[in-house]
């Protein structure tokens, strides 16, 4: 019973979610490949594929890091040390 009542629950809010969202108006980041391997001094560019509503003046991409193993400066990630990083990018 308490699935079900959930899932209703679930589905209704991602019903208002999707609702009070405007078609027009969002940034949606892709990339290819979800996982790379790059080597010690590699440069690799990371910038995503970046599809923009109408309604979007414009937009500028944030990347973080989960290591400092790697740098990533304007899209472009630099491998300095060998180990395993995560990469997320916000617009």
């Amino acid at each position: 019973m308490f699935k079900k009542i959930f899932g209703c629950f679930l589905i209704l809010a991602t019903c208002f979610t999707l609702a009070s969202c405007s078609k027009n108006k969002y940034i949606k980041l892709s990339y290819a490949e979800k996982q790379i391997e790059v080597f010690v001094g590699d440069e690799v560019n990371v910038k995503p594929n970046v599809e923009i509503g109408k309604k979007v003046k414009g937009y500028e991409l944030e990347y973080t890091l989960s290591s400092n193993i790697a740098t990533v400066n304007d899209g472009v990630l630099v491998a300095n040390e060998a180990g395993t990083v995560i990469l997320t990018v916000t617009a």
